[in-house]
């Protein structure tokens, strides 16, 4: 015959309540990676952040409604507007092009499509992020710093 003591069922039932508890974090969507320290992603909404690109080091302006990314700062440039749609995602629609490096092919799909800015990781220093185009399945994945020189006179 099997007898446990009060001891053991106490210790048993303990080790099943942290396993329960455990799975439930693991499951809390707002635990996810994508959604991690929403506070902190606020603190880019507004700001000057410089990040590397295909074509080089590119300057972002941005204030909470419009995103300014300057590829060669002040010249060529793309404006779009910016619509946060929670802390850490935000939807860019390009409303100016001034970069000759685009192809009119491309300008005009920036022009007619938007995309979504996933911040997936803060840090002191900038963000990860993830970047959806509506147009197309192509996700692009990067790390943007807060820029700490001054710009340029225009």
């Amino acid at each position: 015959m099997f007898v446990q003591t009060i001891s053991q069922i106490r210790s048993n039932a303990n080790q099943i309540l942290k396993l329960f508890s455990l799975i439930l974090l693991c499951l809390n969507p707002m635990n996810t990676f994508a959604f991690k320290d929403k506070s902190e992603c606020e603190r880019f909404h507004s700001g000057t952040f410089i990040f590397n690109s295909s074509f080089g080091e590119v300057i972002i302006v941005r204030n909470k409604s419009e995103d300014i990314s300057y590829r060669v700062y002040p010249k060529s440039f793309v404006r779009s507007s910016v619509k946060w749609i929670s802390p850490c995602v935000a939807e860019f629609k390009a409303i100016e092009i001034n970069d000759d490096i685009f192809s009119p092919e491309f300008r005009k799909m920036l022009m007619n499509g938007s995309s979504k800015l996933y911040i997936t990781e803060t840090f002191s220093d900038g963000y990860s992020y993830k970047i959806t185009e509506e147009s197309s399945s192509k996700v692009n994945y990067g790390k943007v710093k807060f820029y700490t020189g001054s710009l340029p006179a225009k």
